[in-house]
């Protein structure tokens, strides 16, 4: 929610195609619906990664709702030779300018994929540790 306020106060959301909130689970998108401000309930689509398939935003925030293994694992989707994972696929690619994604590494990393994408954000210096970032 602060990074939905940081991007509205900057950019002025207008519309419901400038902001998209994409969780693979329908309760936490629930419940960043319940807490989002009124005035923006309308301009940001809030949804899982399933339901996102073929629309775009200008920003993505990609929310990885994991705090465990277990979550990690009912939030992949891999394809059949286990070379990707779909879900992360289709959520990384709605993001037409700024992609932002949150989660905890240490579970993240607990997968190959997830630990290959993070490693290429260190290594374009796009990872931010959350407490350096607000």
């Amino acid at each position: 929610l602060k990074i939905i306020n940081l991007i509205n106060e900057k950019y002025k959301i207008k519309s419901n195609k400038n902001l998209g909130v994409i969780s693979p689970f329908k309760l936490q998108c629930n419940k960043i619906r319940q807490y989002l401000p009124h005035n923006l309930r309308e301009l940001i689509t809030i949804d899982t990664v399933e339901r996102y398939q073929g629309s775009q935003r200008d920003f993505i925030i990609i929310s990885m709702a994991v705090n465990s293994s277990i979550l990690l694992e009912k939030a992949i989707s891999m394809n059949i030779d286990n070379t990707v994972d779909r879900k992360l696929n289709v959520a990384l690619t709605r993001a037409k300018e700024y992609l932002i994604m949150l989660g905890n590494r240490e579970i993240l990393s607990k997968n190959s994929i997830y630990q290959k994408f993070i490693n290429y954000c260190i290594s374009k210096n796009s990872y931010i540790e959350y407490q350096n970032l607000i």
